[in-house]
């Protein structure tokens, strides 16, 4: 019986290890599965966000070029009308002002791409997140200013005409 009994004991050992390195062995892998999934969703996260980012980039760029090529038309505008013998001093400081805010909306624009870049880099990108949106929304505000700006020399020139 008590030949039985070791050899029992000894069994449930040799299993209870057994059992024990099958589920070190399973975590093991369970882990790795855990931290390929973890980088995977990190990557597509950088992406989607790239994406994203870049899409509102490039919308913002082209809104400071539009702005830029009005404000080119206008300057064209206000030579002609100094060519005509009229005063364009008040309107020419507005351009001037304005010309300066859209090179502010430019500087704002750059500074998304480069906050994206820093935020993607960076070893927690969704902490950073906000950071870009604060630079999405400065440039957002940098362009209305441009625009604003734009209607004021426009104005100007309207009452110049009259």
């Amino acid at each position: 019986i008590r030949d039985i009994a070791s050899t029992t004991r000894s069994g449930i050992k040799d299993l209870r290890s057994e059992t024990k390195n099958k589920i070190e062995a399973k975590r093991e892998e369970t882990k790795t599965r855990v931290e390929e999934a973890k980088q995977k969703a990190k990557e597509k996260f950088g992406e989607a966000v790239q994406k994203s980012v870049g899409n509102i980039t490039d919308a913002l760029t082209k809104a400071v070029e539009r702005l830029t090529n009005i404000a080119d038309r206008i300057d064209g505008r206000i030579t002609e009308l100094a060519g005509e013998g009229r005063d364009m001093s008040n309107s020419t400081a507005l351009l001037t002002e304005a010309r300066n805010n859209i090179s502010t909306a430019e500087a704002a624009v750059t500074a998304v791409g480069t906050t994206l870049s820093t935020a993607l880099a960076s070893t927690a990108p969704k902490a950073e997140m906000p950071k870009v949106r604060a630079a999405v929304k400065e440039a957002e505000y940098a362009i209305k200013t441009a625009k604003q700006s734009l209607q004021k020399t426009l104005d100007s020139l309207k009452t110049n005409r009259q």
